[in-house]
Formats: C-alpha cells, structure tokens, sequence
C-alpha cells in the first residue's frame, strides 16, 4: 500500500462513553484483525476528544503499537469551542459581531499553527481579547479554553498541522 494514501478502517459509534466499552471495541477489532489474517499498523488514530476512549487507547493499542499518533479531530475541536461560547451566550454576538466572530474563529484555527508555536498564538489572542471591545464576554471562553485545551488536553492532541 502507498504510504501516502490515508485510508479510513472503521468509524466506532457507540450509545455510550465508558472506558470499558472503548476497551471492548478494541479488542473485537484485534479479533477481527487476527481472524481476517490482516497487520494492521495505524500510525494516527483520529478522535473526538472523549477521555474514556484516549485511556482506552492508550492501554489497549500504544502497548502494542509504541509508534501510533492518537490526534483529536478539528471538526470536534471546533465544535466544542462553538459550543463553549454558546453556553456562554456569545451567539447573538457572535453573528453580529465581526471582531468577536474573528476572535473565536481565531482560537480554533489555533490547531493549525505548529505546535511549537501554539502557545504563542494563544498569547497573541489574550492580549488581542484584553483590546477588544468584549473583554468582558470573551474572558470567561478564555479561561475555558486556556483550561481544556493547554492543560487538560494537550495542544499535540489537537494540533492538526502536521495532517492538513
């Protein structure tokens, strides 16, 4: 097979987000991969950003397959950002405003810096928040994203440079 080609082996929907039930799927995909006489060797998995599955990940499959790149998917990253700043109320805002609609818009587009140079965007929107006209609304996304996106997960697991 082309190592330049991306090909997609399986998409995983499931009714809930327990650990147990990540590690389950897993392992039935390693019996199927086993049973189809198949070596399957991904070097990226593409995910949500759902922690049970990372940890799943990480004890069933880095194990075996040290080389493996687990990255979040930009759509959901975007997608929780989006949904951060309607919990926050910024939607009328955000439609009517054009600086605050590039600000956010902004911060997502965060993953396609390198992630050498994530944290220095991100300075550069903080001091850009601390000029706009709505500090006050944009503090609060702020501190949401400087909290689950720096530190809870890591900007190498949303980074999407490397894969765009």
């Amino acid at each position: 097979m082309n190592s330049d080609k991306v090909v997609s082996v399986c998409f995983i929907l499931t009714s809930n987000r327990r650990h147990e039930t990540y590690e389950a799927i897993l392992r039935c995909l390693k019996r199927i991969e086993s049973k189809m006489g198949l070596n399957l060797k991904p070097l990226t998995i593409i995910c949500d950003f759902e922690q049970a599955f990372t940890n799943a990940v990480a004890k069933e499959v880095y194990v075996f397959l040290p080389q493996t790149i687990v990255t979040g998917c930009w759509f959901h990253f975007c997608q929780l950002c989006y949904r951060n700043a309607q919990e926050l109320g910024m939607m009328k805002l955000y439609h009517d405003d054009t600086e605050l609609r590039e600000l956010l818009r902004d911060f997502m587009d965060l993953a396609l810096l390198p992630i050498d140079r994530v944290h220095e965007g991100y300075e550069i929107l903080k001091q850009r928040v601390t000029t706009s006209s709505h500090t006050k609304q944009l503090d609060t996304f702020v501190s949401y994203f400087e909290n689950e996106w720096l530190n809870v997960f890591k900007p190498s697991s949303w980074s999407v440079n490397q894969s765009t």
